[in-house]
């Protein structure tokens, strides 16, 4: 066996329900220069280029030769200000960020994208150390895109991950947001909100795996479908052997506003340890009618009723402390998605 199969043959692609990454991953367009990353708290704490060892075939199918993006958080540190960092949308970018041991900090990643020449390609590595809690607010806001994002957290033992995404848009692609529990008693809460618009074809995927004994993991998902979109979300919640005193919880939630969009929820459980607690919940339907009855007593028009809903349904499971220009872009963003492809002759024909 050659050396390049050799490399090859200890490379798996990430197990994705019903869909194959290869059949995903499309040709990217060539670069503009390298990505741009900015960021306002991080006070001269970008590091120089470290190696950054190949996980699986996704990682290395997204690599962009040298433009990763490197970031460290030093150990104990403790910081009121967040740490914003906004993505160039005229390039394929990789970041790596560094997390010391015991630091608290609060991490902010933003990608606001028109329609992109060619697949775009993102990756985002976060190494997380001993003790450290950190706050991950992700949000992507896409139009007329084809996209690949691919997020990897590996935590070592007792930190902690909260983990808030925000996925909006009439976008083609796929996401996959993965956590690694690598210590003992680490925990990492998933919550990801997905609007999938006008005839897009989304794949979310939501990943915890337990590798560390007494670890904790959480994934909740809420999805909106309209248009004649396709959402599949997926979630994925593993317990390794040898993670013994593990839990891994899940919950998919899925509306379909309209009759031609599609959608299914995917809830997994890989469970390969005795001595663990593990449960999963998922559904897809469409609007309470029992909501918007009550909504329209007081005077709310269907469409505006339906409108309310959804931000509540989604902005729900974000942290409530975005910024207020966040906030407004996101409602934004869900009137545009929303905006004629709702009717109350659409909702009648889902109950």
């Amino acid at each position: 066996m050659t050396q390049a199969e050799q490399k090859d043959s200890t490379l798996t692609w990430p197990l994705l329900p019903k869909m194959s990454w290869r059949h995903i991953l499309r040709p990217v367009a060539a670069a503009v220069g390298k990505p741009q990353v900015q960021s306002v708290a991080d006070n001269g704490n970008k590091v120089a280029p470290e190696p950054i060892a190949v996980v699986d075939k996704l990682d290395e199918a997204l690599r962009s030769g040298d433009n990763w993006q490197y970031f460290q958080v030093p150990a104990d540190y403790r910081g009121d200000q967040e740490l914003v960092i906004t993505v160039g949308t005229a390039a394929n970018a990789n970041i790596a960020i560094a997390i010391g041991a015991n630091a608290r900090v609060h991490i902010r990643e933003q990608r606001w994208a028109q329609a992109t020449r060619g697949q775009l390609h993102n990756e985002v590595r976060l190494q997380i150390g001993a003790g450290a809690q950190v706050r991950y607010s992700t949000t992507d806001n896409f139009s007329g895109s084809d996209v690949l994002i691919y997020r990897r957290a590996e935590l070592a033992a007792n930190a902690t991950l909260d983990w808030y995404a925000g996925i909006f848009g009439a976008v083609t692609g796929a996401f996959e947001h993965r956590v690694e529990l690598l210590g003992t008693g680490s925990q990492a809460h998933v919550n990801t909100a997905v609007l999938a618009g006008g005839s897009g074809q989304l794949v979310c995927t939501s990943r915890v795996t337990n590798r560390g004994r007494h670890t904790q993991g959480t994934i909740k998902q809420h999805g909106v479908v309209t248009g004649s979109a396709h959402l599949i979300m997926n979630g994925i919640g593993s317990i390794v052997r040898g993670a013994r005193g593990s839990d891994a919880q899940q919950e998919n939630r899925v509306l379909m506003l309209t009759p031609d969009a599609r959608a299914e929820a995917n809830p997994l459980l890989l469970i390969d340890e005795n001595d663990v607690t593990a449960g999963h919940a998922a559904s897809v339907a469409a609007v309470d009618q029992d909501q918007l009855y009550y909504l329209s007593t007081r005077g709310i028009s269907k469409d505006v009723a339906l409108r309310l809903l959804v931000r509540g349904f989604l902005l729900g499971i974000l942290p409530g402390d975005l910024p207020a220009a966040t906030q407004q872009a996101l409602a934004a963003s869900i009137d545009q998605v929303l905006q004629g492809s709702i009717s109350s002759e659409g909702a009648a024909k889902h109950e």
